[in-house]
């Protein structure tokens, strides 16, 4: 069961949604713990079978929860014209997973905040639709009120300035926005985020000596697991590729075959997402869509079945900046990039448009 999940998906709001097949043992576990630990508690009722039902109600918000959270980043990033590959829920959390990084510090911060907003709204809603139940339906308030408090501990933390929490992310952007540079906003982000953990066991420390409280514990525990943060993002925020690196290189002159047998033998999944060069005594004469090449047999294609003519978007000059400025749309996700004029390769197109973009402000600046 658990394996057939794994590689099922659903169609939500015009997204597609995965869900982590131990997610389901977390909400199970959360149902007994909340129904037969938590509740009765808090009250009494001559049914148990209550309890199970405020449980599971309770488990189950919290995965809607963590759903409505992600698709606030979804939402925001299809307004901005930032395709969604997948909303993948997992065992604490969830990742709208993003097909390109925006390239204006502006979209990520609205990418950024719009899932702890969306979060905090649902919070206040289910708070104020507790108050009149109090007395009326005490279940009911109760797990509305704990549902309220789900999604403000959902939304604050993930507001918490720390890369890659959806606050690192805010931050990161905003330094961005101000210095005008990326590299040095994330460099920034990461500092920050080492120096907020250090105040983290500062005050732990504190805590054990002064107070020897049960708050030493948690704050410690969440000492360790913010450093497991900032170490699990760190990677993207030091990442500085040279354009070699973004390239699939490619003799000059390859034929499209060639180019084919080169993108499969990479990834099966590339040549349908890609546009492929037909030179011609080192000038390209037509393209050809990779997706009319793997629906058509590409081991042995008539290419001058699918020729097209070369327009804007259908690949990138590393030295011609209309070729890659945020105002083209690009025809498919993987193009061929040349150096002026000659072929240097295959490049997943939005990331190199991103790098160079940044080579560009970075040179204009200077």
């Amino acid at each position: 069961m658990l394996s057939k999940l794994r590689n099922k998906s659903w169609n939500i709001a015009g997204f597609k949604v995965t869900i982590d097949p131990f997610l389901i043992i977390i909400v199970v576990i959360l149902t007994w713990l909340l129904s037969t630990r938590y509740y009765p508690r808090f009250s009494y009722r001559p049914h148990e079978f209550i309890y199970w039902v405020m449980g599971i109600i309770t488990a189950l918000a919290l995965t809607f929860s963590i759903l409505l959270h992600e698709l606030g980043h979804a939402f925001t990033a299809k307004r901005l014209h930032i395709p969604i590959e997948r909303i993948h829920l997992f065992l604490f959390g969830g990742m709208a997973e993003l097909r390109h990084r925006p390239i204006e510090p502006k979209d990520e911060l609205s990418v950024a905040i719009s899932g702890p907003i969306v979060s905090l709204l649902f919070a206040l809603i289910c708070y104020y639709a507790s108050n009149s139940l109090e007395y009326v339906q005490p279940e009911s308030f109760l797990v509305l009120r704990n549902i309220a408090l789900m999604n403000a501990l959902l939304g604050g933390f993930n507001l918490i300035p720390i890369f890659p929490l959806d606050g690192g992310r805010a931050l990161r952007a905003l330094l961005w926005l101000y210095q005008k540079r990326y590299r040095k906003a994330s460099r920034f982000t990461y500092i920050i985020g080492k120096q907020i953990i250090a105040i983290l066991f500062i005050v732990a420390l504190l805590s054990y000596f002064l107070y020897n409280s049960q708050v030493t514990i948690w704050l410690g525990l969440f000492s360790i697991y913010m450093i497991y943060t900032v170490m699990s993002g760190r990677k993207e925020l030091v990442y500085i590729p040279e354009l070699n690196d973004l390239i699939l290189e490619v003799e000059e002159n390859a034929s499209p075959l060639t180019i084919v047998e080169i993108l499969d033998s990479t990834n099966k999944n590339y040549l349908k997402k890609s546009i492929i060069p037909v030179i011609d005594k080192n000038e390209v004469k037509y393209i050809l869509y990779g997706r009319d090449l793997d629906d058509a047999n590409h081991e042995s294609p008539v290419y001058d079945d699918f020729l097209q003519p070369v327009e804007p978007g259908t690949f990138v000059d590393v030295e011609k900046v209309d070729t890659y400025h945020p105002e083209i749309a690009f025809k498919a996700d993987y193009l061929p990039v040349f150096h002026n004029g000659v072929l240097q390769g295959m490049c997943d197109a939005h990331e190199m448009r991103f790098w160079l973009l940044e080579r560009y402000k970075t040179i204009n600046i200077s």
